[in-house]
């Protein structure tokens, strides 16, 4: 993470990497352990940085990722070499995407690229993601908990994860338009009452 400090090389770098992991996902299986994880890792960094091009690109990269397991299940061999007692990698991208971007002020210049990361993620095992949910809402005023879950239930409904997962062409094209404009309304709401700082 030392040389992504460097602003020219970070922007060409995750650029580089958000489109090879977009475009190529389906090779991930043949890295090894560590080097995805590196990859992974700069993307998640990625993702938080300042500059929206590099962001939107860090965020492409991981919905490619997304993509390519709920199609292939590309990276069946690097979740097997995850350590004990490590969160998955599924639930590290979401909690991070969640905590990192979507409840952050961050969100409204790389929006689109950050609800096409999450549909994905969710899709990838639904009841996984309900739990990240569940750990995320221990972590904030009571208050707030059970709307932050029900704002959640109605953006991630069982019918929109199976849509992602089988629809194709012009169908998906729809439903992807769809929950961008529910994602939208979903930051809106969520902002209102809880922002983290």
């Amino acid at each position: 993470r030392g040389l992504l400090q460097y602003p020219t090389l970070c922007s060409q770098f995750l650029q580089l990497v958000g489109f090879m992991l977009e475009s190529y996902a389906d090779q991930l299986k043949i890295l090894p352990f560590e080097l995805f994880d590196a990859l992974l890792e700069s993307l998640l960094y990625g993702m938080t940085y300042h500059d929206p091009s590099i962001a939107k690109s860090s965020l492409q990269g991981i919905s490619g990722i997304a993509k390519a397991h709920l199609s292939d299940r590309v990276l069946d061999v690097h979740i097997a070499a995850t350590p004990p007692n490590h969160e998955g990698l599924i639930d590290k991208c979401t909690r991070r995407l969640l905590m990192e971007v979507v409840f952050q002020n961050t969100i409204w210049d790389r929006i689109e690229s950050a609800g096409m990361a999450l549909l994905p993620l969710a899709a990838i095992d639904i009841n996984s993601f309900g739990r990240v949910i569940q750990g995320i809402a221990q972590q904030i005023p009571p208050e707030h908990q059970q709307r932050l879950i029900s704002n959640f239930e109605s953006l991630i409904r069982a019918d929109v994860v199976a849509k992602m997962a089988n629809a194709k062409g012009h169908e998906g094209r729809k439903n992807r338009i769809m929950f961008k404009k529910n994602f939208e309304s979903f930051c809106h709401e969520i902002h209102s009452f809880l922002l983290k700082k």
